[in-house]
């Protein structure tokens, strides 16, 4: 499964349809523009004009231009982004996102224990986070199917981006259960080569079977150097590379996942971690890998995200692959490169404009519209701001 380079390809080669084109008529659209915007590579695009029409990215234009729109936004400083998205999190989950039987639970879904109404996905979303992948607890082998949300959701757009998929798998210690399931290593890859077995063999649209034929990804919690082993050798045998949360020490096993290819979801990380986990992302890089971010959202602060990637870049990693982990990589991951995480058209325009690079921490989100509609406007920092810097007509 090459998804990173298929992915970025199509988002490459629909930026530069959109760029240079002619001006459109108006016909209840859109324009935002910035000094800069974060382009699908994750590098930093100067004078970037965004044209929205019917909550969709229609055109992205680099330099002077002329759109003629309903509305236009000028920001006389600051970067327009693609919505960050939180990977592997709890969002707006309520009490307990996993049920337990037994072992293997393919049919689980986590959407079914979202609030929609909770405080959590407001802050988050306040934050520039306009999308999160929700993924069970890995309480079990196979413990059920993630689902993509959206923080804010006007009247029109939808909450729930994907409900089915990717299937979450854990190989680590939290899957070993003396009553339900089995205790060591061995038998959990065991009882998982079974179920996969089977699930092809019995065919149908089972989540298993559909994993077998390579039509449903796998996020493997690899707690371990031999979990991502191990991992990577049962997948391999149905042509797969999974994708791998790996929370641990990733220096060790940079080389491999390197090698294997897809993509290795890592964070969140704090002030207070290890520098050797820190390191991690930055050697990912170096192996030819690309990283996405998990925010611990919401059990730690809403600018966690950002936090996360910022420290990232501070120990090596290089700050485009940052912003992918935060965007396209992240939509990716969820299944969704082609609707969210780019600034391409034909994406939702899920855009977050920030005061910096968004890999400052002391970049201030200004603005954040979802399906296009603007869902928040934050204030000026202080009476002393820049009032160009909100100009509208």
């Amino acid at each position: 499964m090459n998804w990173t380079r298929r992915t970025m390809l199509a988002c490459g080669g629909a930026l530069a349809l959109g760029i240079g084109a002619g001006p459109a008529a108006a016909q209840n659209r859109i324009a935002i523009s910035a000094p800069w915007g974060v382009g699908p590579d994750g590098s930093l695009m100067k004078d970037v004009t965004v044209v929205i029409a019917d909550g969709r990215i229609e055109r992205v234009l680099q330099g002077p231009a002329e759109v003629k729109a309903d509305k236009t936004y000028r920001f006389e400083s600051g970067v327009i982004s693609p919505g960050l998205i939180d990977v592997a999190s709890t969002l707006g989950v309520v009490g307990n996102n996993a049920e337990r039987k037994t072992s293997i639970e393919p049919d689980v879904s986590v959407v079914d224990a979202l609030d929609a109404y909770s405080s959590t996905l407001l802050d988050a979303g306040r934050a520039g986070v306009t999308s999160a992948m929700i993924a069970p607890a890995s309480t079990g082998i196979v413990s059920g199917a993630c689902a993509t949300i959206r923080t804010f959701a006007p009247q029109g757009v939808d909450r729930v981006l994907r409900g089915d998929g990717p299937l979450t798998v854990t190989l680590g210690p939290a899957s070993w259960d003396d009553e339900l399931g089995p205790s060591s290593r061995a038998g959990v890859l065991q009882e998982l080569r079974d179920a996969l077995r089977n699930g092809k063999a019995e065919g149908g649209s089972s989540r298993l079977a559909r994993v077998a034929r390579g039509e449903l990804d796998v996020i493997v919690d690899a707690a371990s150097d031999e979990d991502v082993d191990s991992a990577m050798q049962l997948f391999g045998q149905y042509g797969l590379t999974p994708i791998v949360r790996h929370t641990a020490d990733l220096v060790e096993t940079a080389s491999e996942l390197g090698e294997n290819g897809g993509v290795v979801v890592v964070g969140p990380y704090t002030f207070a971690s290890d520098v050797r986990l820190l390191a991690g992302p930055a050697s990912l890089g170096k192996a030819g890998c690309e990283v996405a971010f998990s925010g611990g959202l919401p059990y730690l602060e809403a600018d966690a995200l950002r936090l996360t990637a910022a420290l990232a870049v501070r120990y090596g990693l290089d700050p485009a692959a940052a912003r992918r982990g935060l965007t396209i990589n992240a939509a990716a991951v969820a299944g969704l490169g082609n609707r969210i995480g780019a600034l391409t058209p034909g994406s939702d325009a899920d855009i977050v404009v920030f005061s910096q690079d968004p890999l400052r921490l002391d970049a201030r989100v200004l603005e954040v519209w979802v399906g296009g509609e603007r869902v928040h406007k934050a204030e000026p920092a202080s009476a002393s701001d820049d009032d160009d810097a909100w100009k509208a007509w």
